[in-house]
């Protein structure tokens, strides 16, 4: 048996905490239940229901005991206790309902599915509150209401297994707990449903795209371009799933057709911090990036100078023009571009990027003083921007002040342990390689 069974373990528990103990206690009747010794799980069930009889888990363990051993009426006891100490769990009051109906106390198993069935428990909950439901109404000889309880329950896609959202919510629940099989699965119930379920192809998409299963997710988005061939929204995220791919030929073709063919219409920024903008801008946005992918960068700058046209107030494009200058060693072209975006924007995430960009741009032209600055000015705005924090430290460097290069470093090291490695293979930090920061 586990250690924390042991007598001592438990005579210390009950010692420092006669609640703990009680708890310990309740999972020690689960260990002997789980093992088939029933008489060792109702011995602990009681015990720590004797040290504590508001120890409403304790109370529906012993009742799921009390059923298993055909003692129904001592488990609907034990169930009613346990629904008591917890008024508002509905699956308590469900199984209390059940066992009543058991017994033939119609009555009072119809009061507590009642009660359930206002607490909003999951879906999967609900039918099977709404199916004894009817059980007990049928029981009672009132049919029709049994009969109109289920009808209704079949019309609500929320409880219809047969209606596809129903499959559509129980997937977004499963993708919400990061169990994407069982999302999978639930998603591949909607579509066989109704195969024209671009809903469900869609979150099926975004899932492998998390698996980084690439041409799986490609494969979702054609599913969905079948039905719908000029959804912009489709394309743009079939396009982004060919870059992710690193296929970025095959995404500047996607793109290149969708702007071609002018597919358009409003849409919400991409990220939270944009402005929002149009297909065609970020079609071209995402095309930019994709050249980017491919070292073309001329061509990307042209094509972010065709987005600005399109969409002139967009701060993150005036970012992404100016990361390209950085990259193509065009400091003064690229400042330019920060500050035009500073200009716009200049107390958001955005514009601590802008501040962080333009500092390297400044850095790079061995202007140190302003660039500090600048670095200074991004933090200021995100104090744990850890990219700002390990820039300023190479300034540092630069400028002598070897304590406060010290100082970024660290702070740069604890928001992302990457840097350890980087700052020791990294040139600029070798003037720090005496100090405990590098060892």
């Amino acid at each position: 048996m586990p250690w924390i069974y042991s007598a001592a373990f438990m005579a210390f528990a009950l010692h420092i905490n006669p609640h703990h103990y009680a708890a310990i206690l309740r999972v020690r009747g689960l260990h002997y239940a789980r093992e088939g010794d029933t008489d060792k799980a109702m011995e602990a069930y009681k015990a720590a229901i004797r040290l504590r009889p508001d120890h409403y888990f304790a109370w529906e363990s012993l009742g799921a005991l009390e059923e298993q051993l055909g003692n129904i009426k001592m488990a609907a006891y034990c169930f009613d206790r346990a629904s008591t100490l917890l008024p508002k769990n509905a699956l308590l009051r469900y199984h209390l309902s059940r066992l009543l109906l058991k017994m033939e106390e119609h009555k009072a198993a119809l009061h507590h599915i009642d009660q359930a069935l206002t607490m909003a428990p999951d879906l999967d909950a609900r039918r099977a509150i709404v199916i004894l439901n009817s059980e007990i109404l049928k029981a009672m000889g009132r049919e029709q209401e049994a009969r109109e309880i289920l009808d209704v329950a079949e019309n609500d896609p929320d409880l219809n297994q047969a209606n596809p959202k129903f499959w559509r919510d129980k997937g977004k629940a499963f993708y919400k707990k990061k169990l994407y099989a069982q999302a999978i699965e639930a998603f591949d119930q909607a579509i066989d449903l109704d195969p024209k379920d671009t809903t469900a192809w869609q979150w099926k998409a975004a899932i492998y795209l998390k698996q980084k299963s690439y041409d799986q997710a490609i494969d979702a988005y054609d599913q969905i371009l079948a039905y719908s061939p000029d959804n912009p929204n489709i394309v743009l995220l079939k396009g982004q799933a060919y870059a992710e791919a690193k296929q970025f030929e095959a995404a500047i073709k996607i793109f290149d057709r969708a702007i071609s063919a002018g597919l358009d219409g409003p849409t919400k920024a991409l990220d939270r911090n944009e402005t929002a903008s149009s297909y065609q801008v970020l079609l071209l946005k995402q095309k930019a990036f994709a050249l980017i992918g491919l070292e073309r960068y001329d061509e990307a700058l042209d094509v972010f100078e065709t987005a600005i046209e399109k969409s002139p107030q967009d701060v993150s494009l005036q970012n992404s023009k100016g990361v390209v200058l950085l990259m193509m060693e065009r400091f003064e072209d690229a400042i330019k571009c920060f500050d035009n975006a500073l200009r716009m924007d200049s107390d958001s995430t955005l514009a601590a990027f802008a501040w962080n960009n333009k500092g390297w741009a400044l850095y790079s032209r061995k202007q140190y003083d302003e660039a500090l600055t600048a670095f200074d000015q991004a933090l200021m705005l995100k104090d744990d921007y850890h990219q700002a924090l390990y820039n300023r430290a190479r300034v540092y460097v630069f400028l002598g002040n070897r304590d406060s290069a010290v100082s970024s470093l660290q702070r740069a090291i604890v928001l992302n342990p990457d840097y350890k490695k980087g700052m020791q293979s990294d040139e600029v930090f070798h003037v720090l390689k005496d100090l405990e920061i590098f060892k």
